[in-house]
């Protein structure tokens, strides 16, 4: 969350210098990002995260309002990797001409079985996040 956080404020403060930003489970001011609506993102977030789902969702709609093109998705953050892969090249292609991909990991699939703590939603999200190589090839392919 911190790293996303960052990752915003550096696009804010360096509008120039990032070609794609991949986000995890943050959250930011929403009246804060209007600038970055052409910038090219990818946000992963739990639907089970109770401050970086809203946070996220809000930001969304402020990047929509200011002109973003945005797809929605979501993924099973337990399915095999497979159906991962091909979860986000489903994403990507109901997306052509996105620049913002607003991707859910399921309701309870960060979860570990039988952890109802409330931050298991948020600290579990990285776990899986980075470890979905089509997202991150999403990233390495982004060019200004």
């Amino acid at each position: 969350s911190g790293g996303c956080m960052t990752s915003i404020a550096l696009n804010i403060a360096n509008p120039d210098l990032f070609a794609g930003t991949l986000c995890v489970a943050g959250q930011w001011d929403p009246s804060l990002v209007a600038p970055l609506a052409k910038d090219n993102f990818w946000v992963l977030v739990s639907e089970d995260d109770a401050k970086a789902f809203p946070g996220m969702t809000s930001i969304m709609e402020t990047l929509a309002a200011n002109g973003a093109n945005i797809m929605r998705g979501s993924i099973d953050a337990k399915a095999a990797p497979e159906v991962q892969a091909q979860a986000v090249a489903d994403i990507r292609a109901a997306g052509k001409g996105s620049n913002v991909f607003f991707t859910t990991f399921t309701k309870g699939s960060v979860l570990p079985e039988g952890d109802t703590s409330p931050g298991a939603g948020h600290v579990n999200t990285w776990v899986y996040a980075y470890d979905i190589p089509a997202s991150r090839d999403w990233l390495f392919e982004q060019k200004r």
